[in-house]
């Protein structure tokens, strides 16, 4: 497949050009907010759909635009990799260094490595169409199916230490009875799903 990204007109995806030219938001950010992504970016994701999103509801808009984009990429049945900014801290550095900005609006979407846009960009492809033809061949009916596993959280207890960040080796080192942190587990106790 031939995603390539040029700054002045648009996305090249299967020698179509798809004009998203005007549609970024004016006002939100830097004047150009899609980022060219290292060759490396472009090898881990070959084939993949990315979404970065959050899962916490405090900031209502932000929780919407993240389900609006979900919603839209669900009933265009693509397969897509979600990662949770608010669960892990290596993701929200990931998202930073790859933006190339402290901060970030939340959804942002890539396409084999390469940027698409965020939840304005991203609807806007959706109702023009655009959107369909991109990630045709993306397509899965695993998309609507819920794991069984995780319940579509992506994430379980750590099963080393049943989520309770400690490790069940002693130290040997010393008779102090010092808890070690668990090497397994986010910070937050979880690992990834491993059927997801």
């Amino acid at each position: 497949m031939d995603l390539s990204y040029q700054k002045s007109t648009g996305l090249i995806l299967n020698g179509r050009l798809i004009d998203t030219s005007g549609l970024e938001s004016p006002g939100r950010g830097s004047k150009d907010r899609r980022v060219h992504c290292t060759k490396t970016w472009q090898e881990r994701e070959a084939g993949k759909v990315v979404v970065y999103t959050t899962t916490m509801g405090i900031v209502r808009e932000t929780s919407q635009r993240c389900l609006m984009v979900r919603h839209i990429l669900k009933t265009n049945l693509v397969k897509y990799t979600e990662k949770d900014v608010f669960m892990s801290r290596e993701v929200q550095t990931e998202l930073r260094d790859r933006m190339g900005q402290s901060y970030v609006e939340l959804p942002q979407v890539f396409v084999e490595g390469i940027h698409i846009g965020d939840a304005d960009t991203v609807e806007k492809l959706n109702e023009s169409g655009e959107l369909r033809k991109m990630l045709k061949p993306y397509r899965s009916m695993d998309a609507c199916t819920t794991c069984q596993v995780c319940g579509g959280f992506r994430l379980l207890p750590c099963s080393v230490c049943n989520g309770s960040k400690k490790s069940v080796h002693r130290n040997q080192f010393s008779t102090e009875l010092v808890a070690l942190k668990c090497m397994h587990c986010d910070e937050n106790g979880l690992i990834k799903c491993y059927a997801c």
